[in-house]
């Protein structure tokens, strides 16, 4: 995921946006759902370190004259990709762990270490949450926790943490919520959880 690293880093620096020009073009992949419907090129990115860039990119990148120049000296250009389509909050988790990591390293590993730390606690506390929350299945919220996609996508850096995450825990409020305002009749109870186990089905589906 060496897009979604340089994007929290960039905006760890406070360049939420791709808002500088290169001294080059990039041509890319221009997708639509998902889907891609042809080549676009731009010359929008971010200035950042050289270290970092080569870091995702490789250490020939940097050599080339579409991704440095004079003006910036022991910086490089990265180009804007398909991550800008996402929230400067959905990488919130990555950022702070960035901004708490520099005060001790500049090393890109140990940046990236530190993102999938905080992402992987982010993860794993809305979980156990959830579970605690919820009033009823949470053997399900458990299995689901467990499933590999799952784990995965806890510590993997990218925006998905961030989006999945809340949708749990918020899930497992309302479950609990509307668990005790149904009264007391079962079937009313039965059904409203079946209405949020269907709606975390699809989230997870999707």
């Amino acid at each position: 995921r060496p897009n979604h690293f340089t994007r929290a880093y960039a905006i760890s620096t406070g360049k939420l946006f791709a808002s500088e020009t290169g001294p080059g073009a990039e041509s890319q992949t221009d997708t639509i759902a998902g889907k891609e419907v042809g080549i676009k090129t731009t010359n929008k990115g971010y200035w950042l370190p050289r270290n970092i860039v080569e870091y995702t990119k490789g250490p020939d990148y940097c050599n080339n004259k579409i991704a440095s120049d004079t003006n910036h000296p022991g910086m490089c250009f990265y180009y804007q990709n398909q991550t800008e389509g996402n929230s400067p909050i959905a990488y919130f988790p990555q950022v702070l762990a960035i901004r708490i990591a520099r005060i001790f390293t500049n090393s890109p590993s140990l940046l990236a270490y530190a993102q999938e730390f905080i992402l992987a606690q982010y993860g794993l506390s809305a979980i156990f949450f959830s579970i605690r929350a919820t009033p009823f299945g949470k053997w399900a919220i458990v299995f689901i926790a467990l499933l590999p996609m799952q784990i995965q996508v806890s510590f993997q850096l990218g925006a998905d943490v961030m989006t999945i995450a809340p949708a749990t825990l918020l899930t497992a409020i309302f479950m609990r919520r509307d668990f005790f305002l149904a009264g007391k009749s079962i079937i009313e109870k039965r059904i409203i959880l079946s209405k949020h186990f269907y709606y975390c089905f699809l989230r997870k589906v999707k």
